[in-house]
């Protein structure tokens, strides 16, 4: 009994020494502000009862970013702060579309701290009166173009044409068997089968044409052709998107530069940001099929990069493949005919710029970037020929594992840039390279990290 008593008693006098349990600070507001194209501000009010409140940093997650980012909030120090932070898009730039988290860490100055639950942003330019047409694949948002225009698509007019003409054939086929039988009978019965599936070929094909040829909006005749080259894509290469990709589209070249990063270059019609899934293209009203064609290219950067994408991040292609793949899969086989122009000219005229340039940004000089573009292709092109699309494959994958592009290059084609160039150089009727007597120059090494792709020059614009 008594060493029960001298138990609580001691149990008591911890108790009575330990000092009170201290609050944390308290969240009051936090909120979020969307100031396109000049800033993201995001704002927070606390209190503590228990000491005057010292620390309040901003943490921020941007989607697809491989870390979080920690910001010292701007705030007097006290019971009860307000504290902001500005995310300055000029210096940190991030393209609409572009989604995340944010929360806050607030400490007092006797320890106590509290964590807020995340919050999600986006940011969005808000110039613009945007509509938008999505499935789960593609999200576009445009804001200029016309709500009726006409598209065409080939397949429907292919397939049902088609069918009509080869039912047609056998029909034919069978009728001249039996007149070289000489069974009349059997000839007249052939023939009026010929008319009755020919009648019928000609009606299923005025009835297909319509759904071939059918009244679109803009948009929607953008998000068509989209989706169809990520189904090409996705077919091609055996790549599967996992988010959707936020497409937007605007209709003057002035509005375009206005949100896009500072130094953006002048014949930039596109730009793709692969670790935000987002892309911004320059599409004129009256420029659809061109716009067609750039969807293309920009959706390829993506697809592309989500090949090579590692845990660390999103990683750098060198230009010579990373676009010489985007010109492909515009149009697969057949490259724009200023590309083929551009080419033939600088075969002719010995003007070709060497491939270990291409490794690095193309030029800001219009002429010399549109050259850049045609023999990237061409090089692409040559690779997929000569070495197959599994040794495309297989080049994407080392170069999502890093290294040196000569040591990846020979790893994978058995040969590094210069003995590649040699041999597409060959292969489109130019003249050889005269390479330097003195040693190569020390190729870039790899990994390198990017935040976006530059695409394709404007064309006829």
């Amino acid at each position: 009994m008594i060493q029960r008593f001298v138990t609580l008693c001691a149990l008591a006098l911890i108790l009575l020494a330990a000092p009170a349990a201290a609050d944390s600070p308290t969240l009051i507001v936090s909120e979020f502000t969307n100031n396109f194209r000049k800033n993201l501000l995001f704002r927070v009010e606390a209190q503590s009862a228990s000491a005057p409140i010292t620390r309040v940093e901003l943490l921020v997650q941007i989607e697809g970013a491989p870390s979080r980012s920690r910001l010292a909030a701007a705030f007097v120090p006290g019971a009860q702060v307000r504290a902001a932070y500005e995310w300055n898009l000029a210096r940190d730039y991030l393209p609409p579309g572009a989604r995340g988290q944010f929360w806050w860490e607030i400490q007092d100055r006797a320890g106590n701290q509290v964590h807020s639950p995340p919050q999600t942003f986006r940011v969005e330019d808000q110039t613009r009166a945007w509509k938008r047409v999505a499935n789960d694949k593609l999200a576009v948002h445009w804001y200029a173009g016309s709500d009726r225009i006409i598209t065409f698509d080939p397949r429907a007019a292919f397939f049902s044409f088609g069918a009509s003409v080869g039912f047609g054939c056998v029909a034919l086929i069978a009728s001249a068997l039996a007149w070289l039988m000489r069974r009349r009978r059997a000839w007249l019965i052939v023939c009026s089968v010929v008319a009755l599936s020919a009648g019928g070929s000609a009606y299923r094909f005025a009835d297909e044409l319509p759904r071939a040829a059918r009244p679109a909006n803009f948009g929607q005749a953008l998000l068509e052709h989209g989706l169809y080259s990520l189904e090409f894509l996705e077919r091609d290469t055996g790549i599967a998107i996992e988010r959707q990709i936020q497409l937007y589209v605007y209709g003057d070249r002035d509005d375009f530069f206005a949100a896009l990063e500072p130094g953006a270059k002048e014949w930039t019609g596109g730009r793709a940001f692969p670790s935000s899934n987002v892309i911004l293209i320059d599409i004129a009203p009256d420029s659809l099929e061109w716009g067609k064609r750039a969807v293309a290219h920009e959706i390829t950067h993506l697809v592309i990069h989500q090949k090579i994408r590692s845990p660390l991040g999103e990683l750098s292609l060198p230009p010579l493949i990373d676009e010489g793949l985007a010109v492909y899969y515009e149009s697969p086989g057949a490259p724009e005919p200023q590309f083929a122009a551009s080419l033939q000219r600088a075969i002719r005229d010995d003007t070709l710029i060497s491939l270990r340039a291409l490794t690095r940004a193309f030029s800001a000089d219009p002429q010399i970037a549109n050259l850049s573009y045609a023999q990237s292709y061409s090089v692409v092109d040559f690779i997929l020929r000569r070495y197959g699309r599994d040794k495309m494959t297989q080049l994407l994958q080392a170069f999502k594992q890093g290294g040196f592009y000569d040591d990846i290059l020979i790893q994978v084609l058995g040969a590094d840039l210069d003995d590649l160039e040699a041999a597409w150089r060959k292969e489109i009727g130019a003249k050889p390279r005269a390479l330097p007597t003195r040693a190569r120059e020390t190729p870039t090494p790899f990994p390198t990290f990017s935040l976006s792709t530059d695409a394709t020059p404007t064309r006829g614009r």
